[in-house]
């Protein structure tokens, strides 16, 4: 009898403890975090919440100025409210501080595109793929540069590496058409 009653209590007592690792599960998966100003930022980020982004990541590099992810996050946000100048100037603050970092050179780059200066958004660009020669991204964007620079050739070689990295490209083959048309 007393064996019986232990089982029955420790069945029981393991319900409670999968309902309470259920609800803390459910809490923790939807609470923002709260550690460092740069992972709020990311998290807001992710949320499209860009100008609150924007805010932690300030904060975050008041507290380290040189915590080069949350100059490329803020240089992120900037981009998406289309801040392209103030988004250029973090990205280049971020690869100040880590000039290995491809994405920086890459969106500093669509950045430069934006504002039309076609020749330096063409050397991120150029940057970007010394540093990952497989993100099919850069070769997209550079094709696009290059296009503006009158470089047909460059731009048909662009737009076949992003056909060979990736499958869904329509507009790659408007593109290397144009590019071909101009030749």
């Amino acid at each position: 009898h007393f064996r019986g009653s232990i089982v029955v209590s420790i069945a029981f007592m393991g319900k409670w403890i999968a309902v309470l690792v259920l609800m803390f599960a459910v809490i923790f998966a939807h609470a923002q975090p709260r550690g460092n100003f740069t992972s709020q930022g990311r998290y807001e980020i992710s949320k499209g919440r860009y100008a609150s982004a924007i805010e932690l990541l300030n904060r975050s590099i008041q507290q380290n100025k040189f915590n080069s992810e949350a100059f490329f996050l803020r240089g992120i946000s900037k981009y998406e409210l289309e801040d392209f100048i103030g988004a250029e100037k973090d990205f280049g603050k971020a690869l100040e501080l880590n000039p290995k970092n491809h994405e920086a050179f890459l969106y500093r780059g669509v950045c430069r595109s934006q504002q039309l200066n076609y020749k330096a958004a063409f050397a991120d660009f150029n940057q970007a793929i010394k540093l990952n020669d497989d993100d099919w991204r850069t070769y997209s964007n550079r094709s696009l540069a290059s296009l503006q620079l009158d470089r047909y050739v460059d731009v048909i070689s662009d737009c076949n590496k992003v056909i060979s990295l990736k499958k869904e490209t329509s507009h790659t083959y408007l593109i290397r058409g144009e590019a071909k048309s101009g030749l």
